[in-house]
């Protein structure tokens, strides 16, 4: 007879339908096993085909019984046989089938262990090499849902952050037709739990494995002390726990009733690692005693090369703090050394300035009052007026200079409301503006940002802006000045005019130091704004068109936005 659920048909009681041979009137042989063995089945051709099979299949052992039934056969047919004999006979028969079974579960046990050594050895040898936590933790997991030796339905590892035990990852399916397509798909492919674990690196996609569960990995954080967590790392084995325990409410909440098993993961000086949670919410299937220690030295081995990974992680972590570190030292000490040599550098221009500016300034005021004795229309007045003239760019080029070496060496940086220094600079212009004919047009937002900087280097910028746009309106014209903040956190500022505009060559040249288009400039103004304003981390730019103006575009990081750059190290 076929096998039923892997039983065969003589050794099932109180089934009718298991035997053609049997009606529902005869309750004796379809409860008593040994009866229907006696009167049915050693007369019954299926029976001795099944013997038959199983000596094929389990050996010699079943061939005693084919002798026996072929002993009872003709001992029945020549009506010798004592009840009593008969009985031994089939005692005989059923303490061979008996063994059968044994052997059979036997034989089948030590292929099971046999896979879990192969397992073992081959993720020892894995782990070996591997130095990425991530990888560890997939490849453990593969181990203990992967084949028939341990073929839990789903893992979930926990690590311990800090003081806590937080979600990591999960391996699994979250349903019986995910899990259904997972199986066949493994099966179709004839890969085994081996050629799962010994997988290269880059076909394990750790980042969508763990996506699966993101909902709940976020939420499964938990205390050492939370049970059943303390109880597993105070027994430090495999822990079963049943669906009347009392447990976190998260957890409760993922495993429902299913019964699931802790593994705690423990460091060499024996400190908790982590966790692994295994479960079979789909089989149902409970895990075996002799598969309770063989469970806590795949853990272990686990908990090894995980502790190697993590150590190494947080060593590449401090060496790469480290070498940050060292780049920002020699970053510091070429910007003190550069800081050296700028203060001697201005230190030697304010000397040399000093110097010039005096014999300059006698030069100018002895020119002046030669030329008002001289008057204007005498022979030598042209050459009087020409001293005059150089005498005064001079003065104004020196101006310059101490204004350049004041911005780019000033250190020293404050808060700075911008729309006051406009204010102030329009107060103290207005008289000036008045005389030549040029119209303010201030418009300032209320709620512009303020910035971090020197006041007096900012001053000087905004004023140096102001009086290039004067200059170039002869004539008169207007002058729109106007400050407005961003959603990025920056402060813009706009100077612009109405004069002739400039030519493209200039443009070019525009921020070039001592490049100038005027006839007394120093060409020192708008590098020196632009120098001032980088050094704060902005930009200035600047749209001229010929004949319309030229408008000049200041963007300067608001506090908040230094402060932040100053912090990420920028």
């Amino acid at each position: 007879m076929p096998k039923v659920n892997d039983t065969y048909c003589f050794l099932i009681a109180d089934d009718p339908s298991v035997c053609p041979f049997l009606s529902p009137q005869d309750t004796v042989l379809i409860q008593d096993v040994k009866a229907r063995l006696v009167k049915k089945c050693l007369a019954c051709d299926y029976f001795r085909s099944d013997l038959e099979q199983l000596q094929r299949e389990q050996g010699a052992l079943f061939g005693v019984m084919l002798t026996l039934l072929d002993e009872l056969t003709r001992m029945r047919e020549s009506y010798t046989v004592t009840q009593r004999e008969l009985d031994v006979a089939v005692k005989l028969a059923d303490e061979t089938i008996q063994r059968s079974h044994k052997w059979t579960q036997l034989s089948e046990a030590l292929e099971i262990r046999d896979e879990i050594l192969n397992i073992l050895l081959h993720l020892t040898d894995t782990l070996g090499w591997t130095l990425d936590p991530h990888e560890i933790i997939h490849r453990g997991l593969i181990a203990f849902t992967a084949g028939t030796s341990f073929g839990f339905n789903r893992g979930v590892a926990l690590l311990m952050q800090g003081e806590s035990l937080r979600g990591t990852f999960a391996l699994g399916p979250r349903d019986e037709e995910e899990a259904n397509r997972i199986w066949n798909d493994i099966l179709s492919k004839g890969l085994t739990a081996i050629d799962l674990i010994s997988a290269p690196a880059e076909t394990l996609d750790y980042e969508r494995e763990r996506a699966k569960f993101q909902h709940w990995l976020d939420q499964l954080t938990f205390t050492v002390d939370d049970p059943p967590f303390k109880q597993a790392f105070e027994q430090a084995y495999v822990m079963r726990v049943d669906p009347q325990m009392e447990i976190a409410p998260r957890l409760r909440e993922f495993y429902q009733q299913t019964p699931f098993w802790i593994l705690p993961l423990f460091t060499h000086v024996e400190r908790p690692l982590g966790v692994i949670l295994l479960d079979n919410f789909l089989t149902r299937r409970d895990a075996m005693p002799e598969d309770l220690r063989a469970m806590r030295i795949v853990a272990k081995e686990i908990a090894l090369a995980l502790e190697r990974g993590l150590a190494h992680t947080e060593l590449q972590q401090q060496l790469q703090r480290l070498q940050q570190t060292n780049q920002l030292v020699q970053h510091n000490q070429a910007v003190i050394l550069k800081l050296r040599e700028d203060i001697a550098a201005s230190e030697m221009i304010l000397q040399l300035t000093h110097s010039v500016k005096n014999p300059v300034v006698a030069i100018g005021g002895l020119a002046r009052l030669l030329n008002r004795k001289l008057g204007q229309h005498t022979a030598h007045a042209r050459y009087t007026q020409a001293i005059v003239q150089e005498a005064t760019r001079l003065e104004e080029m020196l101006k310059d200079f101490v204004k350049f070496v004041d911005a780019r060496y000033a250190s020293d940086k404050e808060p700075v409301n911008v729309n006051q220094l406009i204010s102030v600079l329009c107060q103290e212009k207005e008289r000036l503006w008045h005389a030549l004919k040029v119209t303010p047009h201030v418009r300032l937002e209320a709620d512009a940002p303020m910035v971090l900087a020197n006041r007096r280097q900012l001053y000087n910028c905004l004023e140096n802006l102001i009086n290039n746009a004067i200059e170039a309106m002869p004539n008169g014209g207007s002058l729109f000045l106007e400050t407005a903040g961003d959603d990025d956190g920056w402060l813009t500022v706009r100077v612009a005019d109405t004069g002739q505009g400039m030519p493209e060559e200039a443009l070019q040249n525009l921020f070039k130091p001592f490049f100038t288009t005027k006839p007394t400039g120093s060409g020192l103004g708008l590098y020196t704004a632009k120098e001032i304003i980088e050094g704060l981390g902005g930009n200035l730019s600047i749209i001229c068109e010929p004949g319309s103006g030229c408008a000049v575009h200041v963007k300067i990081p608001s506090m908040k936005e230094a402060h932040n750059g100053h912090n990420s190290g920028d």
